[in-house]
């Protein structure tokens, strides 16, 4: 008996497994709202950077501010990625935000360091139809930003600076003692014109940071609708 109960077990965690291993249909964006100054973050960090090397995945880290005050000022906080934690609050109708949240592709959000929570939020998002490809390129100290017409559809557009790898030692607050090692912190947050479903074709300065992303959302923080990104 015990034995059969432990190759089903084994069986389930297989099917687990080739189901979060599962090739994504298109990119999903992950962003997760965390902070050096607590506890429960590093757990969902750690999960991020795994997330961050996989294919089709553009995982982001926005470092927030409200955790400054209780003995650690996290270096990479900042107050558009706290306002940008605040907008999803409102849209998706929660009476507060928290750390460590993850908000996938602009409609979700989960517990960061959920693992099996995340995974099938991914695999959900990634399944979902109607993305819209985003292609950049940098070209003489411009970032070049291209999407082909989409009928009927309007966005915000949504430029990102980030720093793809960063180790901070905390000597103070509820993580002192640790080294924490994050990915993709964004460091820049900029709304650039709206689009409005033409061809799009700009040409922007570039942010900030070794790494870069332009989003398209649906206005309001909904929905992303499609993304680009250089490393």
């Amino acid at each position: 008996m015990a034995s059969s109960w432990l190759s089903a077990l084994g069986l389930s965690f297989l099917m687990s497994s080739a189901q979060a291993a599962a090739p994504l249909q298109h990119p999903v964006v992950l962003e997760l709202f965390t902070s050096q100054g607590c506890s429960s973050c590093p757990p969902a960090d750690g999960l991020l950077n795994e997330l961050a090397v996989r294919d089709n995945v553009l995982a982001l880290s926005y470092h927030i501010t409200y955790w400054n005050s209780l003995g650690w000022q996290d270096p990479l906080s900042f107050d558009a990625a706290t306002a940008r934690q605040n907008a999803y609050g409102i849209a998706m109708g929660h009476a507060q935000v928290y750390t460590p949240q993850l908000v996938v592709q602009g409609s979700a959000d989960v517990i960061g360091s959920s693992r099996g929570k995340v995974e099938d939020a991914l695999a959900q998002a990634g399944a979902k139809g109607g993305w819209v490809p985003v292609t950049l390129q940098k070209s003489g100290g411009k970032l070049v930003i291209h999407a082909a017409e989409q009928k009927g559809v309007s966005a915000d557009v949504i430029l990102l600076g980030y720093i793809r790898q960063s180790h901070n030692e905390v000597p103070r607050g509820e993580n002192a003692g640790s080294t924490l090692h994050h990915r993709n912190s964004v460091i820049s947050i900029e709304a650039l014109s709206p689009w409005n479903g033409g061809a799009l074709d700009a040409a922007v300065p570039l942010p900030k940071g070794d790494g870069v992303a332009v989003l398209l959302q649906q206005p309001g923080s909904g929905a992303i609708l499609g993304a680009g990104w250089l490393q």
